[in-house]
């Protein structure tokens, strides 16, 4: 591009540049000339000296089209940037008002979904292709996961709080027509326990692990809730934050974890109390990870941010030897932030793997691990950019070998089917 001109105003960065967007959409214009203004217009005219003085970010509530032109005495006037913004509707229909989702599909490829709004998670079931039935309460709690039973039934398991002010961890189960009132599985009062996660076992035990930040029992810990409802005492698996758990056809619980907040290990545990010596699977992560399991099989798949390396860890075990972690890149080009991606996996029958994963810019988004450990393309998952705080995709396979995916966005939850 060669050395810019001193003699000429830089021309203006408008971010994002341009798109679509549903609600409202706030733009930001940018140049580097020191002490030069920016002019712009919203009409498609190009701006001059007249036009609107931009002083600070502003929103569009409809389709606009942004010029912008920087101007400085004594220079010659920038380039005009111009970006379109449309409004428009989503692409993705919703299924329900909420946020922070998660999905179970049955055998059947019945869609079990929670989601939080107000403070307590909801349930819904139905299919994209027939809708959904009425929503369920469950009760008050947040951060909900989901899980099915050999006879397809939903377990849930939830925090009674997102920040340190939850001390219990909570669990309610399908009774035939109702959830069981939310039952106290965890409650260590004083303590700071986040990030339940669930999994049912092959005897239908439900598996429910969790973060304690509080020492000197700091660190990743499960239970197991028995069919009558008995709980287990905890056992401890990790030094640090729960990542991903799962469970093969022989009743093994694999779990990963962080120690110090930065290094990955792997443990399984084969029974209450018994842990299996940690297993290094990468020496510099950042937060969330998650585990998979392949349908019938113990081959276990993991994916896990990477630190400073713009990009997202794959490493999977075949066997009792673990493959050479593969680091496929993801940056901000491609509207993510690679430290904060939030990735959800599902592998299925064939060994392919579904990652998604939460967008810089706003999209949730997700991309293909083949068996030979060959990435797919970057793609989003809707493309009309969200809104709200939790965009954080979690995805399921199905049972023709294809996947879901679900977010929450805008205050609503979205599900996509993804083909094999």
């Amino acid at each position: 591009t060669g050395t810019p001109d001193p003699t000429i105003v830089s021309t203006p960065t408008i971010s994002p540049n341009g798109g679509t967007f549903t609600s409202t959409q706030s733009v930001t214009l940018t140049l580097s000339t020191t002490g030069a203004t920016i002019h712009y217009t919203l009409n498609g005219t190009d701006p001059d000296t007249t036009s609107t003085l931009y002083t600070a970010p502003f929103t569009l509530t409809d389709t606009a089209t942004v010029k912008a032109r920087g101007y400085k005495t004594g220079l010659t006037a920038s380039a005009v940037a111009s970006a379109v913004f449309t409004k428009g509707t989503a692409t993705v229909p919703s299924v329900a008002s909420g946020s922070d989702p998660d999905i179970a599909v049955s055998s059947s490829g019945m869609l079990h979904i929670v989601y939080v709004r107000e403070g307590s998670t909801w349930y819904k079931q139905g299919t994209l292709e027939t809708g959904f039935g009425s929503e369920m309460l469950i009760g008050l709690g947040v951060d909900p996961r989901i899980d099915l039973d050999s006879s397809g039934n939903p377990h849930v398991v939830m925090a009674q709080a997102y920040n340190i002010t939850g001390t219990e961890e909570w669990y309610a189960k399908w009774t035939g027509s109702v959830f069981s009132t939310p039952q106290v599985v965890v409650s260590r009062p004083g303590h700071d326990l986040r990030k339940p996660r669930l999994e049912m076992d092959n005897s239908n035990n439900a598996v429910i692990a969790f973060e304690d930040n509080t020492a000197p029992s700091q660190g990743a810990h499960y239970v197991r809730v028995s069919p009558l409802g008995a709980v287990s005492a905890p056992t401890k698996y990790g030094d640090d934050d729960v990542s991903g758990i799962g469970i093969d056809p022989s009743n093994t619980y694999h779990f990963t974890w962080r120690r110090d907040r930065r290094t990955l290990f792997y443990t399984n545990s084969t029974g209450i109390g018994a842990v299996s010596t940690p297993v290094e699977l990468h020496p510099n992560v950042s937060d969330f990870s998650d585990l998979d399991i392949k349908p019938g099989n113990n081959e276990l798949h993991v994916v896990r941010t990477v630190r400073l390396a713009e990009g997202l860890m794959y490493t999977k075990k075949t066997g009792a030897a673990w493959s050479t972690p593969v680091v496929f890149a993801l940056t901000e080009t491609m509207g993510v932030n690679p430290d904060n991606i939030n990735p959800s996996i599902a592998v299925n029958s064939t060994g392919k793997v579904f990652v998604t994963f939460r967008g810089n810019d706003t999209l949730p988004k997700y991309f293909t691990i083949s068996p030979s450990s060959v990435a797919s393309a970057v793609v989003s998952l809707d493309t009309v950019p969200g809104e709200g705080k939790y965009k954080n995709p979690n995805i399921e396979e199905s049972p023709g070998g294809g996947a879901y995916a679900t977010w929450g966005s805008g205050g609503m939850v979205f599900v996509k089917f993804l083909n094999p």
